[in-house]
């Protein structure tokens, strides 16, 4: 809590510097150390969140694309229309524990659970098919790399993802530093405005896109500079996110909901809207409470066969 007292300190002297003019070019080290303050308050997290992602692109472009997958080696794929996911999430510092259920189809249902202890990763999956349960799977493995994304976690289900730029700390956005987002890199980082954004009083930050796109980013100064909104344009893509925040108990701003819409331009140049995301978190969420190590590991049911990716080798779980 003195942390949390320390940073509202820097960010309400420097509110009060800026109050009565704004000056655009190169991001001011007030900002930047209000920045890094909300960007290590939350440590701890957890509670259940909800994930619906849908393609809303014509119709006459989905037939398109899947009369172009009949020709292909993926002939027998669906275009896929809409995905929901309902998810346990914890994480501790590193720590992370996911549960989760994604509704692929009306007849293809996936269960996965995973934890990540500080040092491995213990995932488990179930394919099932309510139509044919003889078609159902389960997959277990062990592996030590740290990185949620190579466990099998996709970063659309984790809020920390949306409390950063592309997944680097807005402190470290602010100074320059590179923003891996594919092959892309952002640079010449500045303030250029202020907006109100969903419901907060921001200061605008744009950088440039190698080799020819823009960042935009819109950060809520009462909270910590904490994003609300984020659009990357680069040539015939533009990706937009929207941050809807909430107060928690002990008084700190976090993520409630993330809106992610993804736009292409046509053969005419025009903007259509591909897809879009919703990341919600429910009311049971909290921050920074107490979670006990055990949470984090997870044990394979017996009997189930595991692979060992550090050795390579599958072994038979005994359930411990």
């Amino acid at each position: 809590m003195c942390r949390y007292i320390a940073a509202l300190l820097v960010a309400v002297t420097f509110h009060s510097a800026i109050a009565n003019e704004f000056v655009n070019g190169h991001v001011s080290t007030e900002v930047i150390e209000s920045a890094e303050w909300g960007d290590t308050l939350v440590e701890s997290g957890r509670g259940h969140i909800s994930y619906h992602w849908k393609n809303v692109d014509s119709a006459e472009r989905v037939k398109k694309l899947q009369d172009s997958l009949k020709n292909s080696p993926l002939k027998n794929a669906q275009v896929m229309m809409e995905k929901k996911a309902e998810l346990f999430f914890a994480f501790d510092g590193p720590k992370l524990r996911y549960d989760k259920r994604i509704n692929h189809t009306k007849d293809a249902v996936s269960v996965s659970r995973g934890g990540y202890d500080g040092e491995k990763w213990h995932i488990i999956k179930n394919h099932m098919y309510l139509s044919d349960p003889t078609k159902n799977s389960v997959r277990a493995s062990v592996e030590n790399r740290s990185n949620p994304n190579a466990a099998g976690f996709e970063y659309q289900h984790d809020p920390r993802y949306d409390m950063t730029v592309f997944g680097t700390p807005v402190a470290d956005f602010l100074r320059g530093n590179d923003v891996d987002y594919g092959k892309t890199s952002f640079f010449g980082i500045e303030q250029v405005n202020e907006e109100y954004v969903n419901g907060f009083n921001c200061i605008v930050f744009r950088g440039e896109i190698d080799p020819e796109g823009t960042l935009t980013v819109w950060l809520a100064k009462e909270c910590l500079y904490r994003p609300v909104r984020i659009v990357l344009e680069n040539g015939d893509f533009k990706e937009q996110i929207n941050n809807t925040l909430r107060k928690y108990e002990n008084g700190l701003w976090y993520l409630e909901n993330t809106h992610n819409e993804i736009m292409l331009k046509d053969e005419n140049g025009e903007w259509y809207l591909k897809t879009v995301s919703d990341l919600r978190l429910d009311n049971d969420f909290q921050i920074n409470c107490a979670l006990d190590d055990s949470l984090f590991s997870l044990s394979f049911p017996p009997g189930v066969e595991v692979f060992d990716v550090r050795t390579g080798k599958n072994i038979i779980s005994k359930g411990d």
